[in-house]
C-alpha cells in the first residue's frame, strides 16, 4: 500500500490526577501508553498509515485545593521514537489531591486548544482527549 499523502497528527491527553481518579488511574494510564499501537492498528485495518504522531501529556487537578501541584503540561513526544520518554512521564503520574468535586478541566482543555500544534504534512489533524471523573469549575481561576 503506497500513500501518497503525509499524515501529521498530534494528540494531548488531558488527565484528571486527583483523589477520586484512584480506582481507575492506572487503566487512563494504560490507555495513554496504548494509544500509539491502537491508533496505528486502527489506521492500517483503513489503509492509512501516520507519518508523524506527537503526543502530549496535561495532567490536572483543582487550583484551588492544590496549588502549585493543579497542573503540569509537558511537550509533546514523537512516537514511536520517544516512547521510553512518554511512558517515564505517564508513569510518574498519581491520583491525589482535589478538593470539591469540580476540578480544572476546562483549564485543560484551554492549554490544549493552544499546543503548540505540527503545521507539516499534507493532512494535519489535532485531538484532544479527557480522562476525568468530575465535572469541571468555571474557567476564571486561570
Amino acid at each position: 500500500m503506497s500513500q501518497q499523502l503525509k499524515y501529521n497528527v498530534d494528540i494531548v491527553l488531558c488527565i484528571d490526577s486527583t483523589g477520586s481518579m484512584n480506582p481507575v488511574i492506572n487503566d487512563v494510564k494504560e490507555n495513554a501508553l496504548r494509544f500509539y499501537v491502537d491508533l496505528s492498528e486502527n489506521m492500517s485495518a483503513k489503509g492509512k498509515a501516520i507519518d508523524h504522531l506527537r503526543l502530549k501529556v496535561i495532567e490536572f487537578r483543582d487550583f484551588y485545593a492544590d496549588g502549585e501541584r493543579a497542573f503540569k503540561e509537558s511537550d509533546f513526544f514523537a512516537l514511536p521514537s520517544q516512547s521510553i520518554n512518554f511512558k517515564q512521564l505517564v508513569d510518574q503520574i498519581y491520583a491525589d489531591g482535589g478538593g470539591d468535586e469540580p476540578e480544572n478541566g476546562l483549564e485543560a482543555l484551554a492549554v490544549a486548544i493552544k499546543s503548540n500544534w505540527n503545521r507539516e504534512g499534507d493532512k494535519r489533524r489535532q485531538l484532544v482527549v479527557i480522562w476525568t471523573d468530575a465535572s469541571a469549575h468555571p474557567l476564571d481561576k486561570f
